[in-house]
């Protein structure tokens, strides 16, 4: 049996998940701040042990659905031309590897020289 998180119907892989899962918690907290404003003299909120774990298991879906956008990954994606892909077919098959690894490889090894100039970095292979 597979239950959907009420907050995440897809995985967060996609930006229009991720929006998604956004926009789901911001409606729930809406709902809540709207419970809280119009009740008035607060009598009848979370006055049960129940109501409370309810509340508690809401707030905790939001944390969790939060959290795990925030450590995503996010895509980049950008357009290279023909020569550029030539390239990293050819440092792919040096490598071993996958043009998009080979392209992975690339960019993290020139982001670190570039953030550490003074640093020697090892020759790839």
């Amino acid at each position: 049996m597979i239950i959907s998180h009420p907050f995440m119907t897809d995985s967060l892989e996609h930006e229009v998940d991720r929006e998604d899962a956004l926009n789901r918690c911001v409606a729930t907290l809406h709902l809540l701040s709207d419970l809280f404003a119009t009740a008035g003299n607060g009598d009848g909120i979370l006055n049960t042990h129940s109501a409370r774990m309810g509340m508690f298991f809401q707030l905790q879906s939001m944390a969790d659905v939060l959290a795990a956008i925030s450590r995503q990954d996010l895509p980049i994606s950008f357009t290279v031309g023909d020569e550029e892909l030539v390239l990293l077919d050819q440092i792919a098959e040096r490598w071993g590897c996958t043009r998009e690894d080979a392209a992975h490889r690339v960019i993290r090894e020139e982001l670190k020289r570039r953030i550490n100039p003074s640093e020697t970095t090892k020759a790839s292979p």
